[in-house]
């Protein structure tokens, strides 16, 4: 839900930068295998209050004008905001060579861009020294 919508995500220049490594990786990717193969989430089952909960996103609105983008500051979970998507991005491209039928543009659309809105295309946008990268690894 949280992805979802018209949205973007501004990292403000006092965030540290990018620093997640592989014991972060790891551990994230296990809770998330861990709630993957939880027998209430196959069987749709899974009640309000349960499962894994991954940390708090705080968010702010952004200053700026009217648009049809909601804008937010993140003022913590840049780290797992940045590791998620940079995660979909991999879930995407190597579904892409899985499935020659599926259109990579999907999760694009959905999960890491604002395709109608040329001014705030990228759903996450990292402070001006992660920008690059992000985008290398991301688009």
């Amino acid at each position: 839900k949280m992805l979802s919508g018209t949205k973007v995500f501004l990292v403000p220049l006092f965030q540290r930068r990018y620093k997640w490594s592989g014991d972060d990786w790891r551990e994230l990717w296990d809770d998330i295998l861990e709630q993957y193969d939880h027998p209430d989430v196959g069987a749709g089952s899974m009640r309000e209050g349960e499962g894994h909960f991954l940390g708090s996103l705080v968010l702010h609105p952004a200053p700026g004008p009217a648009s049809t983008v909601t804008r937010y500051l993140v003022v913590d979970g840049q780290q797992r905001l940045t590791t998620l998507l940079i995660l979909i991005s991999v879930l995407r491209d190597a579904r892409s060579r899985e499935d020659a039928g599926w259109n990579p543009q999907a999760y694009d659309n959905q999960f890491l861009t604002n395709p109608y809105n040329a001014e705030h295309f990228q759903r996450l946008v990292p402070t001006i020294r992660d920008r690059e990268a992000f985008h290398k690894t991301v688009f």
